[in-house]
């Protein structure tokens, strides 16, 4: 009995797969669909009713429609290879090389034939060879190509650079490294932004073709004075592999009036450090940095703080747990770890450590939505010193703050959560609502949360600290500005901020 109904079953199935392919040969999609549908309800494990049903759906239009059900095909039998082969097809059509290349590596597919860079490359050709993972004649697998996205923007000399295939006769490909130069206006209005912040930083970036890039940060804030000089280069010519040098000399006024009586009114740090480090990019998924610094600190007026030299070594890791790129998600975690001594009265060995979780979502290329959404903490075991604290509030020194509190009062440094260890996490939406030909224009909501522990300043001691606002963001080839304002639930005025990417 049981063989019998699986036979008449399969019959249906049958008649359903003919019936709908007749009706596709005479481009009667709607009919086509129906029928195929029926199958796909009579016989869910028959992956042939969804990939005709993509097939419909491509030559009616619905791209995002038939990458979905080739999607739901290769969960059945991820080997097919005209599925694969159908949606790499899809994928490169939307822009979307990495997940093309994803499902073009089942069929033995793309075969670079040619490499192709535009404009030409700013960089000595050696430099570039070496940032290139692939060759002519070779299949370009995914790893490949994250990788050597992730080395030609480690050069530092490209600016905003992406990498397209062309389609060539017999299934060839060319490879196309197309990338927007860096202009003098562009980079004058990077060093801007800073400027109703009373600060100035300069770059100059590929000196004599080396990618080899100087900056500067200075900022003549009575409060909070400072002067970082930076360089940065590949080491011996390898795109994987780059150091950087810089020195750091500031001078701070701070104020913990109202939420540490053991410093009461002002007192000023003085602190000059200097260091290096080195970071190495193996693949596009995972790269590692260790670094070494040295610092002298000095205090002026009343304060419990100790004074003294500080030596740190460092090493940090970056990897990308999740890469989805037909889905436009990513997922990277990251960590550094610390371990330094306070050569002070007060001090002695201490460790700092600092971990993340940081996603990025973009449904796909033509998508008007961008989210990015992460966690974060950091934690110091030991007698540190006081400027290797954390802080919470938003602070153009500190990139982790909640941007809703200020930092400061009165210009001085002191109003935020201050402390040993904190957790926070944030979520960002952009929306598109406008494109000229020369740029876009996103706006969208920001929330964020923290909290502080083992704190010697700022109020909220103890609390979850929660704030929301709202960011524009004018994108322009090779340059975004962000223009956001935020502000804390409990009440507050809020901050703005700038900044150029």
């Amino acid at each position: 009995m049981i063989p019998l109904l699986l036979l008449c079953a399969l019959a249906l199935d049958s008649i359903h797969y003919t019936r709908g392919l007749e009706a596709a040969q005479s481009k009667r999609w709607d009919e086509a669909r129906q029928e195929f549908l029926e199958g796909r309800r009579e016989a869910p494990s028959d992956k042939r009713f969804l990939i005709e049903l993509a097939g419909i759906d491509y030559r009616t239009g619905q791209f995002a429609r038939a990458r979905a059900e080739l999607r739901a095909a290769l969960r059945i039998d991820p080997s097919d290879a005209y599925a694969n082969d159908f949606l790499g097809t899809l994928y490169f059509l939307d822009s979307n090389y990495e997940a093309a290349i994803k499902y073009w590596n089942r069929t033995g597919k793309p075969r670079i034939e040619s490499i192709e860079t535009v404009p030409p490359p700013p960089v000595r050709p050696e430099l570039l060879d070496r940032a290139l993972a692939f060759a002519p004649g070779e299949i370009l697998s995914q790893d490949h190509y994250s990788s050597t996205l992730a080395w030609i923007r480690g050069l530092d000399a490209f600016g905003d650079s992406r990498l397209e295939l062309v389609a060539r006769p017999q299934e060839q490909f060319d490879a196309v490294l197309r990338w927007t130069p860096t202009n003098r206006w562009t980079e004058a209005a990077a060093g801007l932004d800073g400027i109703p912040f009373q600060t100035f930083r300069y770059e100059r970036h590929n000196l004599g073709q080396s990618a080899a890039t100087i900056g500067a940060t200075y900022r003549w804030d009575a409060q909070k004075r400072r002067i970082l000089a930076e360089y940065s280069a590949p080491l011996e010519g390898d795109p994987r592999m780059r150091y950087r040098l810089y020195t750091d000399d500031r001078s701070e006024t701070w104020n913990f009036e109202g939420t540490n009586p053991q410093a009461p009114g002002d007192f000023r740090l003085r602190k000059v450090e200097a260091g290096g480090s080195l970071r190495r990019t193996p693949s596009g998924r995972f790269s590692w940095e260790m670094g070494a610094r040295v610092a002298e600190r000095w205090f002026g007026g009343v304060t419990p703080f100790a004074s003294g030299a500080s030596v740190v070594a460092s090493l940090a890791a970056d990897y990308r747990l999740l890469n989805l790129p037909e889905q436009g998600l990513t997922l990277d975690a990251k960590g550094v770890a610390e371990v330094g001594r306070f050569f002070s009265s007060a001090g002695g060995i201490y460790s700092r450590a600092e971990a993340s979780l940081e996603g990025h979502w973009r449904p796909d290329t033509r998508s008007k939505y961008e989210a990015s959404f992460g966690v974060r903490t950091g934690r110091i075991l030991g007698a540190a010193p006081f400027d290797e604290l954390f802080s919470l509030g938003r602070e153009r020194d500190d990139a982790m703050g909640l941007p809703g509190y200020i930092g400061t009062r009165w210009g001085k440094k002191g109003l935020a959560p201050t402390g040993g260890q904190y957790a926070v996490a944030h979520f960002d939406l952009f929306h598109e609502v406008w494109k000229p030909w020369l740029g876009a224009v996103d706006v969208g909501p920001l929330l964020d949360a923290g909290r502080m522990w083992h704190q010697i300043s700022g109020d909220f001691a103890g609390q979850i600290l929660v704030d929301g606002g709202v960011a524009v963001r004018l994108r322009l080839p090779g340059v975004s500005f962000v223009l956001s304002y935020a502000r804390p639930m409990r009440g507050g005025v809020g901050a703005w901020d700038a900044a150029v990417h």
